[in-house]
């Protein structure tokens, strides 16, 4: 006796999505504050994201948490900060890239309250 058997897979096309967030309450910080970045992908990741902080730095290393989906960066703020925009990339399991806009943006106190 013969058993047909089928063998299905299926390939995954969806791209990952992210939400940033982060331990400041208002996103104004202060200097040496130390605020921790969160990227929450809708996925788990292949590879270690990357996180970028504008002016700062580029394509820096986020660090792993219990879960594959999220991972963290603690930034220790510095006496030059006027404004900083966070961004991250990462790719998903099935090789997807995440390719989305989002972004978080972090002021300095010492500008938050100047009118230009």
């Amino acid at each position: 006796m013969i058993l047909a058997q089928s063998i299905g897979w299926s390939q995954d096309f969806t791209v990952p999505t992210v939400t940033l967030t982060d331990t400041d309450s208002d996103n104004i910080v202060s200097n040496s504050d130390v605020v921790t970045i969160t990227a929450t992908f809708s996925e788990s990741m292949a590879a270690t994201p990357t996180l970028s902080l504008s002016g700062i730095t580029t394509d820096t290393l986020m660090t792993a948490t219990a879960s594959a989906s999220v991972w963290t960066y603690a930034w220790t703020v510095s006496t030059s900060v006027n404004s900083v925009t966070a961004t991250v990339s990462g790719t998903d399991l099935a090789g997807n890239n995440y390719s989305g806009t989002e972004s978080l943006t972090l002021k300095s106190s010492l500008y938050a309250d100047v009118i230009h």
